[in-house]
């Protein structure tokens, strides 16, 4: 989680452009815009590699989750540091 102040603001090649009254957010990831309401949840298309160097034939299949939570209250935000 991190804490924005304005925007543009990139994290982890995701760029939140504009979040507006009703918490819709308007992103951008891969050169791919991406709105969301209030609650609505975004995950992208399966990306495969292959991981020669692991072990012959291993194949890695990944997804990307982006959920709007939309606002909080705000003693309810835990903030942490990795």
């Amino acid at each position: 989680m991190i804490r924005i102040q304005s925007c543009p603001v990139t994290e982890d090649g995701i760029t939140l452009r504009y979040a507006d009254e009703t918490g819709t957010v308007t992103l951008e990831r891969e050169g791919e815009e991406i709105v969301l309401g209030a609650g609505e949840a975004w995950v992208s298309d399966e990306e495969v590699e292959v991981w020669d160097w692991m072990d012959p034939g291993c194949v890695v299949t990944s997804t990307h989750r982006i959920t709007n939570y939309a606002f909080q209250e705000r003693d309810k935000i835990e903030f942490t540091t990795p």
